[in-house]
C-alpha cells in the first residue's frame, strides 16, 4: 500500500481475500462473515466498499500476491496462448473419425495443454469387447491469437509485430484487405 499502511477489520479482510476468489462484490460479501445481508442489499454494501481506498489497495496487494503463489505473470499467460495459438493437434487425431490415436495419458504434455475437451466413447465390439475411443476438441486457437495481439498491442505499440499479428487473424477471419475484391 502507498504510504501508511491501512488496517482492514477482520470483515474487511475477508471480504479482500473473496473477492479475489470469486472475482464478485456481492458474493465475496455475501460469503464474509457480515450479518443479515440479502443478496440485494450484499451487491450496494459491496460496492461501498469497493469505493474505499484501503478495500482497494489491499485487493491489489492480495490479487499480486495470489498471482506469486500460483506463478501467474505476463510471460506465463503469453506462452500458453502461444501454445493454444501454434499448436498443431493433426498428428494425435485419427482422421477417419477424429479421435485420438493413443490414450490421453500418453500425449506430451504441450499437446495436453492445448486440449480443452476430452470426450469418452466407450462401445462394444464383436464378442462383448469394451472399445474406448477419445475424442478431443482444441482450446480456441484464434482467440488465443486476438489475446496474444492485444498484449502485443499494448506492450510494443503496434508495431511490425502487432501489424503482422493483426494480418494473420484478419485472414483468418476472412478480411483480408490486399485481396482484390475487398
Amino acid at each position: 500500500m502507498a504510504g501508511k499502511a491501512r488496517k482492514l477489520s477482520p470483515r474487511e479482510r475477508s471480504f479482500v481475500k473473496q473477492y479475489v476468489i470469486y472475482g464478485n462484490a456481492t458474493q465475496a460479501y455475501v460469503t464474509s462473515k457480515y450479518p443479515d445481508v440479502t443478496r440485494e442489499s450484499a451487491g450496494v454494501l459491496a460496492c461501498r466498499l469497493l469505493k474505499k481506498v484501503k478495500i482497494q489497495d489491499a485487493i491489489t496487494i492480495e490479487q499480486k500476491e495470489s498471482f506469486k503463489r500460483v506463478d501467474i505473470s505476463l510471460d506465463r499467460i503469453n506462452k500458453e496462448l502461444a501454445l493454444i495459438a501454434y499448436s498443431n493437434l493433426s498428428q494425435w487425431i485419427n482422421p477417419e473419425d477424429g479421435t485420438l490415436i493413443c490414450r490421453p495419458d500418453e500425449l506430451p504434455e504441450d499437446v495436453s495443454r492445448a486440449i480443452s475437451d476430452l470426450i469418452v466413447i466407450t462401445s462394444h465390439g464383436k464378442g462383448g469387447v469394451k472399445l474406448i475411443k477419445h475424442k478431443i476438441k482444441a482450446w480456441d486457437k484464434f482467440k488465443a491469437l486476438q489475446e496474444l495481439r492485444s498484449t502485443y498491442r499494448d506492450e510494443v505499440n503496434r508495431d511490425a509485430i502487432g501489424d503482422a499479428l493483426d494480418k494473420v487473424l484478419d485472414t483468418i477471419a476472412g478480411r483480408d484487405r490486399d485481396l482484390p475484391g475487398r
